[in-house]
């Protein structure tokens, strides 16, 4: 695993370099982590799985490459991308919390966890999951949440956790945001799922200062679709979002849900190509 880190961290050295350079970098990188994932399979899991972790991170790390070279991120934030997602998430900083989690308790614990720290939204979407309510729903207190990351951090080795809500960005308690959040936690990476509409340019400038966090924006398909479910002129804000988020610097990605009304354009290929080449998302 160390050697497999190692191929990593060069590859990370050299991303300034001229694109023949990089490439034979991100080839190393690329065998390197398929031995890791498939071959070797310390985790001594399904094969199938094994494969499927291969080609998602590799996916990933091409699109934040592409988009790197598009000036969508920041070197800053792709430096801190790798600290906190590659080295601390997928090569484990919290390893000696999660062998000591297994000796007390016979297994390993879980690899992340999905904080809802309130129910409440600025949109009414049909058919939400979270039956997200009105602004003022019920919430955790900054002071619990901390405390269930802190926890997981510690007694876990979790240094991935998953935001979701009703809608993240409007969550504030004793004066405090999920950015605050996220920033007592500087060695753990966040995805957060949101609407996508209350990211101004200075929430994304913040995002990316603190460097640990994308957004998993929701859309539906393209801008009808999109409104159809979410509301009127929402798809025009989320573009909005994605426009600052770019300029600042900051990866984002897409949250869809497949249903009877999409399943058409999802199978359509150019769906794809519009959101990665054009609008420039890094995973969906």
């Amino acid at each position: 695993m160390i050697e497999d880190k190692n191929v990593y961290d060069q590859l990370f050295k050299v991303i300034d370099f001229n694109k023949t350079v990089r490439n034979v970098a991100l080839k190393s990188a690329e065998k390197a982590f398929w031995i890791w994932n498939v071959k070797k399979n310390i985790a001594n899991k399904p094969k199938e799985i094994q494969k499927m972790k291969f080609y998602m991170g590799t996916s990933i790390l091409y699109s934040l490459i592409r988009n790197y070279d598009r000036e969508y991120i920041s070197k800053d934030v792709l430096m801190r991308i790798y600290k906190t997602l590659y080295q601390g998430a997928f090569f484990s900083s919290g390893q000696k919390a999660k062998d000591d989690f297994k000796k007390e308790y016979g297994i390993y614990p879980p690899n992340f966890i999905t904080l809802s720290p309130s129910k409440a939204c600025n949109l009414h979407c049909k058919g939400c999951y979270a039956s997200s309510t009105k602004l003022n729903a019920e919430k955790l207190s900054y002071k619990i949440s901390k405390r269930i990351l802190q926890e997981t951090h510690d007694n876990w080795g979790n240094r991935f956790v998953v935001i979701s809500g009703g809608e993240p960005f409007i969550y504030k308690d004793d004066n405090k945001t999920i950015l605050d959040l996220a920033g007592e936690f500087k060695d753990s990476y966040f995805l957060i799922y949101t609407n996508g509409t209350l990211i101004d340019q200075k929430t994304a400038n913040r995002i990316a200062e603190l460097g640990n966090i994308t957004t998993a924006i929701s859309v539906e398909g393209y801008e009808q679709e999109t409104n159809d479910r979410r509301g009127t002129n929402i798809y025009a804000r989320i573009l909005q979002s994605m426009d600052n988020l770019k300029l600042a610097g900051a990866p984002f990605g897409l949250s869809i849900t497949a249903t009877k009304n999409n399943a058409e354009i999802l199978s359509d290929l150019e769906f794809y190509d519009y959101y990665f080449q054009k609008i420039g998302v890094s995973y969906m």
